[in-house]
């Protein structure tokens, strides 16, 4: 039992539960004060005491904690001022500290005056502990006389902080410890000491419960309160006299107590010795060790038998300890129906690491629970969100900043008719490589639109034209979601007055009807826990905002006139202090806490988890804004104080105590508590370490396991009767049904997409099982006009085409500021095409016909050329374009790539010279609006029943044949297997389509003799893609014999058999064919925007779909 110590108490005195219960039952309420440790001890005692008087209604009790104790007091005998909390401590330093930015030398203030978030925060809690130690300044002032010259410094710092501090609180404001201060300042005998006893009139006792350790202040301010005429005080001091290992570091608060006249109540035994007892005085204890005795067996050494009532498990990981808790509680509640489980505790020393998982397992399990934690506001998504709607305005409108303000399901901004669409924003500002800049918004908007307009006028193709339709559809939405985010945010455009700014503020809130918002998401969706969560969130934001700019603006003097920059800064700083938590449910469900909360509170179940070494107890860290002596002082204690703690929530029971140990967190295998060890030396307990309880795996605890369990036969038995082996008498639940039902279709789909039978339409044969409106529109893609991409888009694999072509899902890449290598390459071809049109057109000689002075000549008109175009990406390019711009032009210590490119040109001895360029057939030009007037086909070229369109970079052109050339500034050239595979089919149908084109145009009939790759990176060379061995060094030359075929008549064949591939894809499309069939995994896959939709790898192995290593083709 507590030590009981009385003071001025002439009645005798048992146990002071039972006192208080007297006083309750006879209508005596008001004549005493009760002062307990903590706020949920205190609502507890509320709803208590309330149960406890006649006719369950009384008068309002006197029930405080120390901190509100102590602000009733200042209320009553000090000067009003305004009491600041954490958040507003933080302003008020970090200004102090601005204000002495010049003179401190220990702290570096960073460029912008404001000390980083975690020194901020230290510095509040360092001086709010020298408050609650009562260091006050005359005592850090004689402690940083006294310091070594290596302390100095940094003390000196901390005393001119705290003192600037003080400063600024000022006569307006007050924080706890400066409350307990003043009311023992401002103490006397006689004037005050009247004033709180006329207050209290009725009360003849105070009641201090369940406290261990008292500072100085508050010792200062009982002594006071004791001190009243008239009034008596008990308190209950947990305090064993003969264990210092657990109860040492409070030795002194004992005798504080007993020289300021409280006398020891010396409470009647129990007889028997309880486990509380026997924990008390043997826990930790040190006794002399005789030799040859084993450890058990020393003196001292008494052990207890509770295995009936103390348990000690060892789970694998933390998973399945908060698993085995909850199985453990669906037990307890199987052996005793009616419990009530909000005398159920699950206590942690780190209830952060527990806490998301308890709230997902017990919701799992169906279990009720009051979760304790305390959110920081600052990671509150409302509050995330509406900070990053500021950051909008004040950054000027940052692509980053819209995504996280517009990703809150709470912030409904209209635009229009609907609402700003932020995953179209996303979309237009990649598209548009927006990073921020409001007019840089509308700017370009208005510039894609009008290239947009622009190429519908000239489009033939239907799905060119619907995906151009749809662009222009979206450029409109963000060109109106952005106006509209611009007169919302209007307000914060000018400086404000703290005031103002507050005002601004909330009339935005309003607006947004952020009320409205949270009440109206559905609970489906976001939980009611995570409801309450954001309501609570928005009610302390607003109650902070106030007392925010109070401050701000009483400390500036009233004189604060500022941009939102300002505003936001501070904000940002202040928020991150600021704590809320959702409100308890009394009597709900089972308690989820830290050790410290349960202080007070009795249990008849107790559950202690997360018994890790090196997390509890933790390990030392001393706090360095201390001085040495007080740092040697806490590591004296540190270990004592967390005994003590382990003891209080080892006691916290009545029926029974279970400790869990999870061997590993994660892959690492963890070290049990060494208080474990210490408990299990001085009692004997039921002892699971070595094997949790068979019924934990073999009982099924909830809906979870049941369906997991159900799942697994149902996949080794098909035909499994899963509803008349329910293991449940009463009905059973339509959704559990439904579920199963679900369950049962899965798994025929997944056998039939890995066996490749039974459901053909989940193997991508679809044209049977769609609607009659989606079957005309897959049939009518037989007379569709196709490029020659789009085919080998199929042929790599039928099914990304189908989700990317047919059902046009859209996939919105990750943002790419400056120039993209998709545009570099464009950008090369305008430049080329340029450059070639206007030779031809002045009648220019090939440059390997050409002296030294026309090659100069020519380097100087394309590098004039490129640096025009260059010019045109320069405001929009990011912080490599100029190492792209000089690997191109080339410096004075090396060439760029057009000039190796020039001097390939040059060199090349061949019958065919470049005669035609950016040819185009079937209308579409693509994105390059560039197409070569002297040979263009407006209709598409038919290759058997497939009508198609493309666009040739290059034609080289001789007496008697042709050669084609193909670009490439990235990616890797098309290897001959491929093509046999029908991977790659542009070079052989493009020379089947050049053919059918010069025949039209051009007398003689050239025949096709290659396909050539010119590579536009360092080095530049040639390299051939195919080509018929018959025309090798006339009409290119060749390396590497790999891509080569022997005759004319050879070539023809890979020709033709790219036309039956483009045949035979055309028909499948149509025909609603679209396995998940890539052709070569590893070259496809790994590349794919819908992996996450075609499940490839449920259906090939992990390798399959690894990229492979690409051979050297230099």
């Amino acid at each position: 039992m507590p030590v009981i110590l009385k003071k001025n108490y002439g009645r005798p005195i048992g146990e002071i539960r039972a006192e208080i219960h007297n006083r309750l039952a006879e209508g005596r309420g008001r004549t005493f004060i009760y002062v307990v440790p903590t706020k949920r001890k205190l609502r507890d005692v509320q709803r208590e005491f309330l149960t406890e008087v006649p006719g369950d209604a009384g008068p309002a009790f006197f029930l405080f904690t120390l901190e509100t104790l102590a602000a009733r007091l200042f209320t009553l005998i000090c000067p009003p001022r305004r009491i600041v909390a954490g958040p507003a401590q933080s302003v008020l330093v970090n200004e102090a500290v601005h204000s002495l930015r010049k003179s401190l030398r220990y702290f570096r203030i960073p460029s912008g005056n404001r000390l980083p978030k975690g020194t901020s925060q230290k510095l509040v809690d360092v001086i709010n502990k020298f408050k609650e130690l009562g260091i006050y300044l005359s005592v850090l002032y004689s402690e940083v006389e006294a310091s070594a010259p290596d302390e100095r410094l940094k003390l000196s710092d901390i005393l001119s902080v705290y003192q600037a501090y003080e400063n600024r609180l000022g006569d307006h404001f007050i924080d706890a410890g400066g409350m307990l201060k003043s009311v023992n300042a401002a103490w006397d005998t006689k004037v005050k000491s009247r004033m709180v006893r006329d207050h209290f009139s009725e009360v003849d006792t105070i009641i201090v419960s369940g406290f261990d350790e008292f500072s100085d202040p508050e010792l200062t301010m009982l002594f006071n309160l004791s001190e009243i005429s008239g009034v008596g005080m008990l308190v209950s001091f947990d305090y064993h006299l003969d264990n210092e290992e657990i109860f040492g570091h409070l030795r002194e608060n004992y005798q504080k107590f007993l020289e300021m006249g409280f006398q020891k109540v010396t409470a009647p035994g129990n007889g028997r010795p309880t486990f509380e007892d026997h924990i008390r005085q043997q826990l930790f204890r040190r006794g002399p060790a005789l030799p040859g005795r084993a450890e058990k067996d020393q003196p001292g050494r008494q052990r207890y038998d509770c295995r009936d009532s103390v348990t000690l498990l060892y789970p694998r990981d933390r998973q399945q300890e908060v698993e085995t808790v909850a199985k453990l509680i669906k037990r307890l509640v199987r052996e005793k129906p009616g419990r009530d489980l909000s005398k159920v505790c699950v206590a942690t020393y780190q209830p952060q690491v527990y806490a998301r998982l308890f709230r997902e397992t017990f919701s799992r399990f169906g279990i009720p629970a009051n979760v304790t934690d305390r959110y920081s506001l600052d990671q509150s998504p409302l509050v995330v969100s509406l900070l990053a709607l500021l950051d909008v305005q004040d950054r000027n409108f940052r692509l980053k900043d819209l995504m996280r303000a517009l990703a809150s399901p709470y912030l409904v901004i209209q635009s229009g008719t609907g609402r700003v669409d932020a995953g179209n924003l996303y979309e237009v500002g990649t598209r548009l490589k927006m990073t921020a800049g409001q007019i840089a918004w509308h700017n370009r908007i208005e510039q894609r639109l009008a290239s947009v307009r622009e190429e519908l006028s000239v489009a033939a193709d239907e799905i060119e034209e619907v995906q151009l339709r749809r662009e222009e559809t979206i450029l409109r939405r963000a060109q109106a979601d952005i106006n509209a985010l611009s007169v919302l945010l209007q307000r914060f455009s000018q400086k404000m007055s703290p005031r103002q700014f507050r005002d601004r503020l909330l009339s935005l809130m309003k607006e947004l009807k952020l009320v409205e918002s949270i009440l109206a998401v559905p609970v489906s969706i976001a939980g009611e826990e995570q409801i309450e969560k954001d309501s609570r969130a928005y009610q302390k934001f607003v109650a902070f905002l106030d007392e925010f700019l109070d401050i701000l603006a009483l400390e500036r003097g009233g004189s604060v006139h500022e941009g939102l920059k300002f505003y936001l800064d501070r904000l940002r700083t202040a928020v991150a202090q600021v704590r809320y938590n959702v409100r308890q449910k009394y009597g709900y469900g089972v308690v989820v806490t830290s050790f410290d909360e349960t202080r007070g509170l009795g249990f008849e179940v107790m559950i202690i988890v997360g018994l890790v070494d090196g997390e509890f107890p933790p390990a030392y860290h001393p706090e360095l804004f201390f001085s040495k002596a007080r740092r040697e002082r806490g590591e004296r204690f540190h270990l004592t104080e967390h005994r003590y703690l382990f003891y209080q929530v080892l006691t916290n029971f009545t029926e029974h105590l279970y400790l869990t140990v999870p061997r590993y967190d994660g892959e690492t295998q963890v070290v049990p508590s060494s208080f474990v060890d210490a408990l299990t030396k001085v009692v004997d307990l039921q002892d699971l370490r070595e094997k949790l309880p068979d019924e934990f795996s073999d009982k099924i605890y909830g809906e979870d396991e049941l369906l997991f369990r159900i799942g697994h036969q149902l996949g080794v038995s098909p035909g499994w009767d899963a509803v008349a082996a329910l293991p449940t008498p009463s009905p059973v639940r339509k959704e559990l049904l439904d579920c199963i039902g679900h369950m049962r279709r899965a798994i025929e789909v997944e056998r039939s997409r890995t066996g490749g039978a039974g459901l053909p339409e989940y193997n991508g044969r679809i044209l049977d099982h769609v609607g009659p409106d989606a079957r005309a529109d897959l049939l009518k893609l037989r007379d569709a006009v196709y490029s020659v991409t789009q085919l080998e888009s199929y042929g790599r694999c039928p099914f990304q085409f189908f989700v990317d072509k047919v059902l046009r899902l859209n996939v919105i890449p990750e943002i790419e500021e400056g120039v993209s290598p998709l545009e570099r390459g464009g950008m090369m071809h305008e430049i080329l095409f340029e450059f070639y049109v206007k030779r031809r057109d002045r009648g220019l000689p090939p440059l390997s016909e050409g002296d030294e002075a026309q090659f100069q000549q020519a380097v100087d008109e394309l590098r004039e050329i490129a640096l025009r175009r260059f010019g045109e990406w320069d405001s929009i390019a990011d912080a490599f374009w100029d190492i792209d711009k000089e690997l191109i032009l080339g410096s004075e210590n090396r060439k760029g790539i057009l000039n190796e490119f020039l001097e390939m040109e040059r060199d090349l001895k061949l019958e065919v010279e470049p005669s035609y360029f950016e040819v185009t057939f079937g209308t579409r030009t693509g994105s390059r609006k560039i197409a070569d007037p002297l040979l263009k086909l407006d209709a598409p070229v038919t290759a058997g029943r497939v009508r198609l369109r493309g666009r040739i970079d290059r034609i080289d052109i001789g007496k008697k044949s042709f050669r084609i050339v193909d670009y490439k500034t990235g990616g890797r050239v098309a290897r001959r297997h491929d093509m046999d595979l029908g991977m790659s089919l542009q070079l052989p149908v493009y020379l089947y389509a050049v053919e059918e084109i010069l025949h039209s145009k051009r007398p003689g009939k050239p025949k096709g003799a290659a396909g050539i790759y010119y590579w536009l990176k360092l080095p530049v060379e040639q390299r051939l893609g195919l080509g018929s061995a018959e025309h090798l060094e006339e009409v290119f030359h060749a390396r590497k014999q790999m891509q080569l075929v022997g005759t004319d008549e050879e070539l023809k064949q890979i020709i033709d058999q790219a036309i039956r591939f483009v045949n035979e894809y055309v028909e499948r499309i149509a025909g609603g064919d679209f396995p998940v069939d890539p052709r070569v995994p590893a070259d496809v896959c790994p590349y794919c925007s819908f992996g996450t939709v075609c499940r490839i790898r449920t259906l090939k192995p992990g390798d399959a779909v690894t990229p492979r290593d690409e051979p050297n083709e230099s």
